[in-house]
């Protein structure tokens, strides 16, 4: 798929914590891309931006699934009714994402835990949506229609489904579900989501955000896992270090990098210990391949892990 990258602006501070010993939130450079949607096939993609940084510091203490800060006020950085997503940028938990339930003055209630401990650096940002994402109004220009004509989002669920969103020309809808709007469902900052094309003709998505610099860290499971490259400049499968968490070696049992060609289709890489090999082409290595804004990871052994993919040391952001 086609991507450009536009930055817009150097790095912005915010005056993000009013305490003694508040940390200032310092967000990266603003950029935009364009993603185009190919017709009448499943396109993976990803947007590949963050909203800007709304509060950020220094954990004290953890609990299974809560962080606190003591030198921060919550309840003053953050809007009630908004959706936030927390990222570990330094630290144990580095590069691991948790979507934030609720939170008190110090501390922060999570959906998941987040493999952080005391000392580790946190920042927390408003959570991507379906109407931020695509317009409240379909701004985007997704094909609207029924449920059975438009274009379709299908969302990961985290339990291994996905949560199948249209527009029906005035609203953000539900497939199946024919009661309320659905422009505040989240789209985790950490995944790819599906765009299911009923068009006659491409259709160029442009996304606007904030450049994420730190390392991203994926819980992964059996199976089929999608991923977002976060990053909204190409990645090649080298320097990405994605090696270094994956299960390498043979193709029949190592993690599978599944990128898409564009079409619909996929070109499926896995690293056997020493290069970035293609499944079933034996020649040649493939360690300049560039990931695409949103790839599937399948796991063919093992169960549930983390994996790193770093910031490359040759990209300047």
């Amino acid at each position: 798929m086609k991507t450009k990258l536009t930055l817009m602006g150097s790095l912005v501070t915010l005056g993000a914590v009013a305490s003694l010993h508040a940390q200032t939130a310092v967000t990266a450079p603003v950029g935009y891309r364009t993603q185009t949607i190919a017709p009448g096939v499943f396109n993976l993609i990803s947007p590949n931006f963050s909203n800007a940084v709304s509060a950020a510091g220094d954990v004290d203490a953890v609990g299974a699934v809560t962080l606190t800060d003591g030198d921060v006020d919550f309840t003053a950085l953050l809007t009630d009714g908004t959706a936030y997503t927390v990222k570990i940028t330094e630290g144990a938990g580095l590069g691991r994402y948790a979507q934030v339930n609720s939170w008190t003055a110090n501390e922060l209630t999570l959906e998941a835990g987040i493999g952080a401990a005391a000392g580790s650096k946190y920042e927390i940002r408003q959570s991507q949506t379906v109407g931020s994402l695509f317009g409240l109004m379909n701004e985007a220009g997704l094909t609207a229609g029924t449920q059975d004509t438009a274009d379709v989002l299908w969302i990961p669920n985290g339990a291994g489904g996905f949560t199948r969103i249209y527009f029906n020309g005035t609203q953000w809808k539900e497939v199946a579900v024919f009661l309320g709007t659905r422009e505040n469902v989240v789209i985790p900052a950490d995944d790819a989501i599906f765009v299911q094309s009923r068009a006659g003709a491409p259709l160029d998505v442009v996304f606007v955000g904030h450049v994420e610099t730190a390392a991203s860290s994926f819980d992964v499971g059996a199976g089929f896992n999608f991923l977002s490259r976060v990053l909204p400049v190409g990645v090649q499968l080298g320097e990405s270090m994605l090696a270094a968490t994956l299960t390498t070696g043979p193709q029949a049992t190592a993690d599978i990098v599944w990128n898409p060609d564009g079409a619909g289709g996929y070109t499926r890489y896995y690293h056997n210990g020493t290069d970035w090999k293609e499944v079933n082409v034996f020649l040649g290595t493939r360690d300049t391949v560039e990931l695409e804004s949103g790839y599937i990871l399948q796991r063919q052994t093992g169960g549930d892990g983390v994996i790193t993919a770093e910031i490359p040391a040759s990209l300047d952001i």
